[in-house]
């Protein structure tokens, strides 16, 4: 009958050393989850960080593109005024020589 009850006595001891155990593990492997959470955690704010890059260069990018456009419109801008310059030198030119022509004309 002693013989029974240490043999319970260290079922039990041992049952709980086990318990303690598999805890003990639990208890090691929750680090390990919160440590690859906050690692996750990390890596977040850096891709919202590059994303947030991304979108602040496109802005960058159009604004470049408008600016060529504009400097485009310019030259054609100022293309147009020279050939309107050229087009009134030229009629000048054709006015001054009717004028001879008919004052000449009715000189004769």
């Amino acid at each position: 009958m002693i013989i029974a009850r240490l043999s319970i006595n260290e079922a039990n001891q041992s049952e709980k050393r086990f318990n303690q155990s598999e805890e003990c593990s639990n208890r090691s492997r929750t680090p390990a989850n919160q440590s690859e959470e906050c690692s996750n955690r990390s890596r977040t704010p850096a891709n919202q960080s590059e994303e947030c890059s991304n979108q602040s260069r496109t802005p960058t990018n159009q604004s470049e593109e408008c600016s060529n456009q504009s400097q485009t419109l310019s030259n054609q801008t100022e293309e147009c005024s020279n050939q309107s310059r050229t087009l009134s030198n030229q009629l000048e030119e054709l006015l001054f020589d009717y004028s001879v022509h008919i004052s000449h004309e009715t000189s004769i």
